[in-house]
């Protein structure tokens, strides 16, 4: 009987060691998991926004040109008065070629304004600054990711070539801009899809008003 007892105590134990084991690898496991999910969401919202207010388009891709709409001072109001949002910024996007050395890589330009806040971006910069937009006319400059700067062997201060394609008579017209910074977010998808530059570069390229914008994005205060 002694024996019985000392070896069901034993049992008893491992088990209890095991379960513990298994709890503590659960609770690891599910810390690392929602860290790396916060760490990914911070970078895509700090990148693109919480929200988005555009027109509607159905069936319209997320990341896809936009069609012009005219700020809107009254849902800019409603937007600064809700509680939670602290910022907006409006954008748009183009389709684009970039071209250095007669070797091309595909991008979505991303037009922004003065009102832009790069600080968000500022751990994803990995050389150069961001954009200038002392020009009157539109900022000669640009921000490229570093895939597509690997890919094409640029660096900062380089001059490369940019193409825009207009859909409707399926023409060219080129831009001539300099690198001003290289951006790296660590997501496959922003970091091989878009460029950065001055969204009255993409007004004149579409024929735009000088106001238009492609929507807002906007962002959201922590939650405490």
């Amino acid at each position: 009987f002694n024996s019985q007892r000392t070896f069901s105590r034993f049992i008893i134990r491992l088990a209890t060691a095991a379960t513990a084991l298994s709890v503590a690898a659960m609770i690891l496991t599910l810390a690392f998991v929602n860290g790396f999910q916060t760490a990914i969401s911070n970078k895509v919202f700090s990148f693109w926004g919480h929200i988005h207010v555009q027109p509607y388009e159905q069936d319209k891709s997320v990341v896809a040109e936009e069609t012009p709409a005219q700020p809107n001072d009254t849902v800019v109001q409603i937007l600064r008065s809700t509680p939670g949002i602290q910022h907006i910024q409006p954008f748009a996007t183009k389709s684009a070629v970039v071209e250095k050395n007669k070797e091309i890589e595909g991008v979505l330009l991303k037009g922004v304004d003065t009102s832009y806040d790069f600080k968000r971006m500022g751990s994803f910069l990995v050389a150069g600054s961001w954009l200038d937009f002392k020009d009157s006319l539109y900022s000669k400059e640009i921000i490229v990711s570093k895939p597509v700067a690997d890919e094409l062997q640029i660096n900062v201060n380089d001059t490369i070539n940019i193409y825009f394609i207009s859909g409707e008579s399926l023409t060219a017209s080129v831009r001539r801009l300099q690198v001003k910074g290289i951006f790296k977010t660590g997501i496959e998808e922003f970091d091989k899809s878009f460029a950065i530059g001055d969204i009255r570069l993409l007004r004149r390229i579409n024929n735009w008003r000088h106001d238009e914008i492609g929507g807002y994005e906007v962002f959201l205060k922590k939650s405490t």
